[in-house]
């Protein structure tokens, strides 16, 4: 048998601002929501009428970008090189159970990739499904892009 590789832990940390020093989030509008999470989300306008529905959509897809990017720990080896991107799908139930969790677009760097899946592997559940979205599930896609000034060194 060929000797494993060894793992290089990262003793990097990512650093993320106080939630006193970050202003309030401004509401989103369609289009930046359709371009944030693309089949996650509808592409049509909303009606006057279907604005508030549109608003708790909004929300519910930011709270989850939010937790999965606070669950994800950059790989600091990956940012170092220059950055990297890549996109995981997640299918969400009407009851907030996530039944499927992979990559939809590779950043091309296993470490990064890996990184990626640690973090959506990590969220048991979410919130259960707004009423506004239709069906029994939704598949939402989340991007992650590296941020090598997110990274500083260990204290």
């Amino acid at each position: 048998p060929r000797p494993r590789p060894t793992v290089q832990v990262s003793q990097q940390r990512v650093t993320r601002p106080t939630p006193e020093a970050t202003p309030p989030p401004r509401a989103l509008t369609p289009d930046e929501i359709a371009a944030l999470l693309r089949p996650g989300v509808p592409t049509a306008a909303p009606s006057p009428q279907s604005s508030g529905s549109a608003d708790e959509i909004a929300r519910y897809y930011a709270q989850i970008r939010d937790l999965l990017h606070r669950a994800w720990r950059q790989p600091a080896e990956v940012a170092r090189g220059g950055g990297g991107s890549a996109e995981a799908l997640i299918r969400v139930h009407r009851d907030g159970s996530i039944s499927v969790r992979r990559i939809s677009r590779s950043s091309g760097n296993p470490v990064m990739d890996a990184s990626v899946m640690r973090a959506i592997e990590s969220v048991g559940r979410l919130q259960p499904l707004p009423a506004a979205i239709p069906g029994p599930h939704r598949d939402i896609t989340i991007q992650f892009e590296l941020t090598p000034g997110a990274l500083s060194a260990r204290s």
